[in-house]
């Protein structure tokens, strides 16, 4: 969560720099990937109403928008490197460990999460940045 933590304040932070800042000029097959994603974000930001940047963000610091990816000794998963204890708290108590490799399915979980870690630390979040 910590991680999340950090990764959000630096998301809000970069929020309205544009996302392709961060990516040198893609080749046609990266440009698809990166269409895909940048798709799966605006529309799960906009099912939670949070800021697509800031969740595009997420996937490409934690996974470098890889949806296989795996991180913390096995605990984090996929696009936006989610547990699954978390996804199961904030998103959805029936999501399995393989149902997080689905870029569509870890977005939303991962929507989910940042909606309700920024409802919960809304003044702390004013007071970093």
């Amino acid at each position: 969560m910590k991680r999340l933590f950090i990764a959000l304040v630096l998301c809000l932070f970069i929020s309205t720099i544009p996302v392709n800042i961060f990516c040198s000029i893609p080749k046609n097959s990266e440009k698809k990937l990166i269409d895909k994603y940048e798709f799966i974000a605006k529309k799960a930001a906009t099912e939670y109403s949070v800021n697509w940047t800031i969740l595009y963000s997420i996937f490409y610091n934690e996974s470098k928008l890889k949806s296989n990816a795996v991180g913390d000794k096995g605990k984090a998963i996929g696009l936006g490197q989610v547990h699954l204890k978390s996804a199961k708290e904030h998103y959805d108590s029936n999501i399995t460990k393989k149902a997080l490799f689905d870029p569509i399915e870890n977005a939303r979980a991962c929507a989910a999460i940042l909606k309700d870690y920024l409802k919960h630390e809304k003044d702390k979040t004013r007071l970093i940045l």
